[in-house]
């Protein structure tokens, strides 16, 4: 009998972690690029800024998450 409940026990911790997968790897991608590009992307941000033509959408996004991210 213990050994059923833990069993079930087991399983829904489990599903829980199944379903909160999707969540718990963004969140640490993001706490993965907050520790190692902050740097290197506020060191484009100014050359960025400068260009005088057109951003292209990955420099467009870096200036973007530079702002979200500060």
């Amino acid at each position: 009998m213990i050994g059923y409940r833990l069993n079930q026990t087991n399983e829904g911790y489990l599903k829980k972690s199944e379903e909160n997968k999707t969540k718990n790897d963004k969140e640490r991608l993001d706490s993965y690029y907050k520790r190692n590009y902050r740097d290197y992307f506020g060191y484009l941000e100014g050359n960025l800024k400068d260009k005088k033509e057109e951003l292209t959408e990955s420099e467009q996004g870096i200036l973007d998450w530079l702002e979200k991210n500060k």
